[in-house]
């Protein structure tokens, strides 16, 4: 154990909360990210989802700790996160369709989802990988513990946003919106990109507002394709049963988790 904690307990602990510390107040973006990714999955998946790619992740920025400052050398890395983010929050934005091959296509989402998660988090987190390797000082004990700690509570948080996102449906086109500024600002601090493009000042607010925007007008384009569809399905109600009631039935007006579901379910 003297070689687990050093020669003084109490700094070993002190160092452990201080990498704890600074890898929550880092991540913050990264369980939106997260969550946003396995909120598209069934409970039982979403949780093989986070569990798979929360360990993945882990294990990778124990792995590429030592290797932090190489990380930065890595062409268009951060680029590469920017792209996986927006595809996530275009995904999510999509309605699914309801058939005889929806278990099927529940079972493929699985690990596109893994994967997502893993290259996001990894993209996401070279300043958390920086941070911490200068914290650890090279006691790999030390990182294991304080990565073990903050990536489990970043897991729960993760699940709690897809959780939310999974009831209220609102907050999905908000969540898009926060990925394609994230998205946004992985592009401005990407080193490779920089070299080329002076992103600063005008240059990066106006890419950030150009993807927010983009994001927000393919959320609303679904929206309106939705609430047309369904209006649709009224009418041709009202006309079978030969009423001119296109008032929204009882499950179409369903509050909470069944609103959102029929949003999605919209095709």
């Amino acid at each position: 154990m003297a070689n687990w904690f050093g020669s003084d307990i109490g700094q070993w602990l002190l160092t452990l909360g201080g990498i704890i510390l600074v890898d929550i107040a880092l991540s913050g973006d990264n369980a939106l990210v997260i969550g946003a990714a396995a909120s598209r999955l069934a409970p039982r998946q979403r949780a093989i989802a986070l569990l798979w790619g929360g360990l993945c992740a882990a294990l990778l920025r124990i792995g590429l700790t030592g290797i932090a400052s190489e990380l930065l050398l890595i062409p268009l890395l951060q680029t590469l996160g920017a792209a996986v983010i927006l595809f996530i929050a275009i995904r999510m934005l999509l309605p699914e369709k309801e058939d005889a091959n929806a278990a099927r296509r529940a079972s493929d989402r699985l690990m596109p989802a893994i994967i997502s998660i893993l290259i996001a988090d990894v993209t996401m987190s070279i300043d958390n990988i920086l941070a911490i390797g200068a914290l650890a000082r090279g006691n790999i004990p030390l990182l294991i513990v304080g990565l073990a700690i903050s990536v489990a509570l970043l897991l729960l948080a993760s699940a709690l946003v897809a959780r939310l996102i999974e009831r209220f449906c609102w907050l999905m086109d908000l969540a898009a919106l926060v990925l394609g500024y994230l998205a946004a600002q992985l592009v401005i601090q990407d080193p490779i990109v920089a070299r080329w493009a002076d992103l600063t000042g005008v240059r990066a607010t106006a890419l950030s507002v150009g993807l927010v925007a983009l994001v927000g007008a393919f959320a609303l384009w679904q929206r309106f394709r939705q609430a047309r569809r369904r209006r649709e399905k009224r009418e041709d109600r009202a006309a079978m049963t030969g009423t001119t009631d296109t008032a929204p039935s009882a499950d179409e007006a369903g509050t909470g988790a069944d609103a959102q579901q029929a949003d999605r379910s919209a095709s």
